[in-house]
């Protein structure tokens, strides 16, 4: 079964082929299987599978639970979400092209001047990035 098709019944139906795309998903789409199970968790097998690799996740690295984010994404709906997530609101205290808050560091091109770990790690947790300034 295809990742696709996987994420399909995830979302709406169980036939079994899930497990697979569970196990050995494609770049990108892991996030899209999690999200999938979480909501179709209320299956035996979907919930068993998604504890398993919840619980594969490193304890001790505060950010793992995040990690399938690094891969993906949609840059409209991310900008979105950084102007106007209630639970977020980064446009609160930074700015990206002249459009934000002033509390924060600038974050125009900070895709281009970090790579996605630094990101996440900051993500994970706000204080564990100081930014000169």
């Amino acid at each position: 079964m295809e990742v696709s098709g996987a994420i399909t019944c995830l979302s709406g139906c169980y036939s079994g082929g899930e497990e697979k795309a569970l196990k050995k998903e494609k770049p990108g789409a892991l996030l899209d299987l999690i999200e999938g199970a979480e909501a179709k968790k209320s299956d035996e097998t979907v919930a068993k599978l998604l504890a398993d690799y919840e619980a594969s996740l490193d304890a001790s690295d505060p950010v793992a639970p995040f990690r399938a984010a690094l891969k993906g994404g949609d840059v409209k709906r991310g900008k979105e979400i950084f102007m106007t997530h209630a639970a977020g609101q980064c446009a609160k205290c930074h700015k990206v092209n002249c459009d934000g808050g002033v509390d924060g560091p600038e974050l125009t091109g900070i895709g281009s001047k970090q790579d996605h770990e630094y990101l996440l790690a900051y993500l994970g947790d706000l204080s564990s990035v100081v930014v000169p300034g």
